[in-house]
C-alpha cells in the first residue's frame, strides 16, 4: 500500500509512556543499565511508529504522560500522528477507552 494513502476507516493506537531513564524497561535495567534501558525503549518506540505510518493507516499514539508534556518534544515524532492521553486506570481500561474513542 502506497505511504500516501491513508486508510480512513483504520485506526492503529499505539500505547506508550515516555521513555524516561529509570522508569522504561525496568526489567532490563539490570542487564543493560539505566541508559541502555531508556534510550531500548525510546528506539522502540519510533520503529514502532514508523512502521504503524508505513501501513497507511492512521496512527493515533496513546500516551503518558500527556500528549502537551514538554517531554514528547524531545522525541522529533511525524507531525501525522494522532496524539490522546492514557485514561488512568488500569491497562484493560486504558485500551477500552482509547478504542471508544478512536471510534467516535
Amino acid at each position: 500500500m502506497p505511504k500516501d494513502s491513508v486508510q480512513p476507516d483504520t485506526l492503529i493506537i499505539i500505547f506508550a509512556k515516555f521513555p524516561a531513564r529509570g522508569i522504561a524497561k525496568t526489567r532490563l535495567q539490570p542487564a543493560i543499565g539505566l541508559e541502555g534501558a531508556s534510550l531500548m525503549a525510546k528506539q522502540l518506540l519510533l520503529h514502532s511508529v514508523e512502521q504503524a505510518l508505513a501501513t497507511g493507516f492512521n496512527v493515533e499514539l496513546c500516551v503518558s504522560p500527556a500528549p502537551n508534556d514538554p517531554c514528547w518534544q524531545t522525541l522529533n515524532l511525524p507531525e501525522s500522528l494522532q496524539w490522546s492521553a492514557q485514561a488512568d486506570s488500569d491497562l484493560g481500561l486504558r485500551m477500552l477507552t482509547a478504542s471508544q474513542q478512536g471510534l467516535d
